[in-house]
């Protein structure tokens, strides 16, 4: 127990935090090469003014995403 909650939950917590921190760098990343996302721990809305736009950024995000692991 970690306080009042279960070493199991706690360290689920911990992981997620550093997931999100993580994601959240490279989402910056993204934004400076000009994709505009919402993230959502480990989803992404992407959007743009057009579905070109919209197609182009996924592609990008995509690639960096996979290149990452």
């Amino acid at each position: 127990m970690v306080g009042d909650i279960p070493v199991h939950q706690a360290l689920f917590f911990l992981v997620l935090r550093a997931f999100s921190k993580l994601l959240r760098v490279e989402a910056t990343r993204q934004a400076d090469a000009g994709v505009s996302a919402l993230l959502y721990v480990d989803d992404w809305l992407i959007h743009a003014p057009t579905k070109e736009d919209v197609l182009g950024s996924f592609q990008k995000t995509l690639e960096v995403l996979v290149e990452i692991g």
